[in-house]
């Protein structure tokens, strides 16, 4: 039975909510998903399948452990001390905010996005607030 502490919270985070557009930034697993240059690629092998007579369709999966939509643990960077900790330790709330996307699918391979490009996306579209999140759309 949740408290009413815990009730009330959710009350408030429902409508600080209101009016929000949701984006689902996942990626499907799939075959040719990219990858870093030396990193495991994503496969998958079939096991089972209803066409083989199995009551159920079964992938064995190979992929790296930053394969697709993810989120960096700290703990990947940082060696020891308070910031060295899991994604499971990651409070949900570093996790949806206020977000700009910037394009930048006109950079080729190895281009990078300059500060000068990110003001001009602030001077058409607003101001990049402490705590935002930034996505670079590459393509």
């Amino acid at each position: 039975m949740p408290h009413a502490s815990d009730t009330d919270e959710l009350l408030a985070l429902a409508e600080r909510l209101r009016g929000f557009r949701w984006v689902d930034l996942s990626h499907a697993l799939e075959e040719g998903i990219p990858a870093w240059p030396t990193h495991a690629r994503f496969g998958q092998t079939l096991y089972e399948s209803h066409e083989y007579g199995d009551v159920a369709r079964h992938y064995g999966l190979t992929l790296s452990e930053h394969t697709g939509t993810h989120v960096d643990a700290p703990l990947h960077f940082i060696q020891d001390g308070p910031a060295h900790y899991g994604v499971d330790a990651v409070p949900l709330d570093r996790l949806a905010r206020r977000a700009a996307t910037i394009d930048a699918t006109d950079l080729g391979p190895g281009g990078l996005l300059s500060a000068d490009r990110v003001r001009a996306w602030e001077k058409e579209f607003g101001s990049i607030e402490t705590g935002d999140g930034v996505l670079i759309r590459y393509g």
